[in-house]
C-alpha cells in the first residue's frame, strides 16, 4: 500500500489509488452477476416446485425445502468469497433480490410450463418401462384370486 511521504499521523493514511478499492466496472460486473444468481434462485426454486407438484410422497416438500436452502446458501457463499473478497455487500443483497424478482415476473411462468412438460414426458416414459411390471403383478393378483375361489382355502 502506497503512503503519503511525511511523519506522524499522516504518514498512515493511504493514498487514493486502484488498490484502495474496486473499480466502478468491477462493481457493476458484481451487481449483475448477482443479478443472475439471484435469477438461478427462482430457477432452482421453480425446479424444485414442479418436482414437489409431481411427485407425491411425504418426505419430499422438506427434503426439497432443505436442500433448496443448503444450495442456495452455499451459492451466495461461494459468490461472496469468489467475487466479493468474503464480503456481503448491501447491493449484492440488492441484485440478488432484483434478479430473482426480474425471473419471477418475466420467466417463471415459461420455466414451469416446461418443467411441467418434462415432468409429463418423464412420468409417460416410467409408464411405459414399468409395464411389464405391472400387467405381472395384475396378473399374478387375478391369478391368486382365481385359486382362492377354486381351492376353498379353509382355517381351522
Amino acid at each position: 500500500m502506497k503512503t503519503r511521504a511525511g511523519s506522524g499521523a499522516a504518514a498512515s493514511f493511504p493514498v487514493c489509488s486502484a488498490e484502495m478499492g474496486s473499480s466502478v466496472a468491477g462493481q457493476a460486473a458484481f451487481f449483475g452477476g448477482a443479478l443472475l444468481l439471484g435469477g438461478g434462485v427462482g430457477v432452482l426454486y421453480d425446479v424444485f416446485r414442479v418436482i414437489r407438484v409431481r411427485v407425491r410422497l411425504r418426505f419430499v416438500g422438506g427434503a426439497l425445502d432443505l436442500l433448496f436452502w443448503t444450495a442456495v446458501t452455499a451459492a451466495l457463499f461461494v459468490y461472496a468469497v469468489v467475487g466479493g473478497d468474503g464480503e456481503v455487500r448491501i447491493y449484492m443483497i440488492l441484485g440478488i433480490l432484483a434478479g430473482a424478482a426480474i425471473y419471477f415476473t418475466l420467466c417463471s411462468r415459461w420455466v414451469l410450463r416446461l418443467g411441467y412438460l418434462v415432468a409429463d414426458f418423464l412420468e409417460l416414459v416410467w409408464k411405459i418401462l414399468t409395464l411389464p411390471i405391472r400387467a405381472i403383478l395384475l396378473l399374478s393378483k387375478k391369478i391368486g384370486k382365481r385359486a382362492k375361489k377354486t381351492f376353498h382355502y379353509r382355517r381351522k
